[in-house]
């Protein structure tokens, strides 16, 4: 989906391996989508350890937790930025390209 609307898509699935990728990519990831809960982490903590290490970069969060039961996930996790799932796959695509507007 993401190829045939112009976008570069680079997957990580674990804190570990998105720092590495971005280590090795630098500065040429323009947006970071993240889960909010990750298999060794949190979408929050990683955006705030790549933001500190390699400077700001676009985020868009998701989550599937009730909203309810949010906590312990930083102050980003009731960011304007976070897209509560499920979504469509045109929702999606709205919000990232609202940001690369921004």
């Amino acid at each position: 989906m993401w190829e045939r609307h112009g976008y570069n898509v680079i997957p990580a699935t674990t804190i570990a391996a998105a720092k590495s990728l971005v280590s090795s990519q630098g500065r040429s990831l323009d947006l970071r989508l993240s889960d909010v809960v990750l298999p060794d982490g949190n979408g929050p903590e990683l955006a705030e350890g790549l933001k500190r290490d390699y400077g700001e970069r676009k985020v868009v969060f998701m989550s599937g937790h009730d909203p309810d039961k949010r906590s312990g996930y930083g102050s980003d996790f009731d960011s304007p930025d976070l897209m509560q799932k499920p979504f469509s796959p045109a929702a999606l695509l709205e919000r990232v390209g609202q940001q690369f507007n921004a």
